[in-house]
């Protein structure tokens, strides 16, 4: 995909844990430029969070399930992005941003993102909350984002 180069792009990096709100920026000298924000946690209180995870270990033990995420914990984080991701884009003055998100989380995102996001949302398959913030100014796909993969 060619993309024109831009100075910032938005990105929020999530599984169903947690988000991570990211500014992605060209430098001067034409570098990346990664910077966190703000982080949304999944406010699920702690025992569920717990008993959760205890549920799919004994699923993956007994029928073969991946142990991934449980689609009530996928579900609930899903709501909780609908509900805060408005309030943290008119606070940072952001219009548009990239999700990247696990394909489970992704596909429920794409199902049920709310309506007056889906157009600000461009969403994306990928796994990146465990990449430094370095890792991630240098990774491929944050530089075709922010077009700097052209010659």
């Amino acid at each position: 995909m060619t993309s024109t180069k831009q100075d910032v792009t938005w990105l929020l990096s999530t599984d169903i844990r947690q988000g991570k709100l990211l500014q992605c920026s060209v430098t001067k000298h034409d570098r990346c430029h990664v910077e966190e924000f703000d982080t949304l946690l999944n406010d699920l209180p702690k025992h569920e969070q717990d008993m959760s995870l205890t549920t799919r270990n004994h699923r993956s033990e007994t029928n073969g399930i991946d142990g991934r995420g449980d689609e009530e914990d996928i579900k609930h984080f899903v709501r909780q992005l609908n509900h805060l991701l408005p309030g943290v884009m008119r606070q940072h003055a952001i219009e548009n941003m990239v999700v990247v998100a696990p394909s489970r989380l992704l596909g429920e995102l794409r199902e049920t993102l709310a309506r007056e996001l889906k157009p600000h949302c461009e969403l994306r398959k990928g796994e990146w909350l465990h990449l430094s913030i370095r890792e991630l100014a240098e990774h491929p796909a944050v530089h075709e984002l922010l077009g700097l993969n052209e010659s």
